[in-house]
């Protein structure tokens, strides 16, 4: 198992989301990843489909935080259990929610990844009201 800060689980949340360095999303997932159920059970296919959404989050969540728990993995399969801090830019309400975060991995990119986030779209729907309908 790798250390946590080595893996590239890890790699994803501090570089992506914690450091917003958009060049990683090409570094770190192959051409043809699949993403499941950022977007409400639909999936996002490929890089640019990902910075898609990946833009419209940061835009909507502007200070946003990840702190990655111990990274296990089995084979070509990385998990882990995330911590998010997250201040949404329209109304500057903080939430909180954990994620279970699962990633495959082939010639060391993302190939194929799951996420499950706790009270995240329990808080959205609260939030909703302050937040007009354009936005994520």
């Amino acid at each position: 198992m790798p250390h946590s800060t080595h893996s590239l689980l890890y790699r994803w949340f501090n570089e992506v989301w914690n450091n917003s360095d958009q060049n990683s999303i090409d570094a770190l997932m192959a051409d043809q990843a699949i993403f499941h159920n950022l977007t409400g059970g639909s999936n996002l296919i490929g890089p640019e489909n990902f910075k898609v959404f990946y833009n419209q989050f940061r835009k909507d969540f502007p200070h946003f935080q990840v702190t990655v728990g111990q990274v296990d993995e089995e084979g070509d399969i990385q998990s882990a259990i995330c911590m998010v801090e997250a201040t949404d830019g329209l109304t500057g309400i903080k939430i909180e929610f954990s994620d279970t975060a699962k990633i495959r991995i082939e010639d060391g990119k993302i190939t194929e990844a799951w996420n499950h986030f706790d009270d995240f779209c329990y808080q959205m729907r609260e939030n909703e009201k302050a937040r007009p309908h354009d936005s994520f």
